[in-house]
C-alpha cells in the first residue's frame, strides 16, 4: 500500500489521532513499525514517531507500557531522546508508566 500510494498514507490519522506507526506499536510490532519509518526516509520516519492520539499516548509511551524494550530504544534511535520526555494528557510520562507497570529494564534503560 505505502509502494502504491505514498508516505502521505502513514501520515494520515483517524479521529482520535491514531496513525498507522501508533497502531504497530500498539500490537508491538517491531518489523511493522521498523519498515514504515524505513519507507518514510528519515526526516518523514522521525515525524510518523512523533505523533500523539486524543489522549496524548505517543509511540514511546506505547513501548513503556508494553515493557517493550527493542521496540522503544528504535523509537528513540530513529526519532530521538525528546521523545521521551512527552507526556500524555493526564501528565504521566514514559518513566511514570513504566513504573506503574513494573517494566524495571525500561527504567533502567530511561
Amino acid at each position: 500500500i505505502v509502494k502504491q500510494g505514498g508516505v502521505d498514507l502513514l501520515r494520515i490519522v483517524n479521529g482520535d489521532g491514531v496513525s498507522c506507526a501508533f497502531l504497530a506499536c500498539q500490537k508491538g510490532d517491531l518489523e511493522l513499525l521498523q519498515y514504515m519509518v524505513k519507507e518514510a526516509g528519515r526526516m518523514e520516519g522521525k515525524e510518523l514517531l512523533k505523533f500523539a492520539n486524543s489522549d496524548g499516548v505517543t509511540c514511546a509511551f506505547l513501548a513503556c507500557e508494553r515493557g517493550d524494550l527493542p521496540m522503544l530504544k528504535f523509537i528513540v534511535e530513529s526519532g530521538g531522546k525528546q521523545l521521551l520526555k512527552e507526556v500524555d494528557k493526564d501528565r504521566h510520562s514514559c518513566a511514570l508508566i513504566a513504573s506503574i507497570k513494573g517494566h524495571m529494564d525500561i527504567l533502567r534503560y530511561l
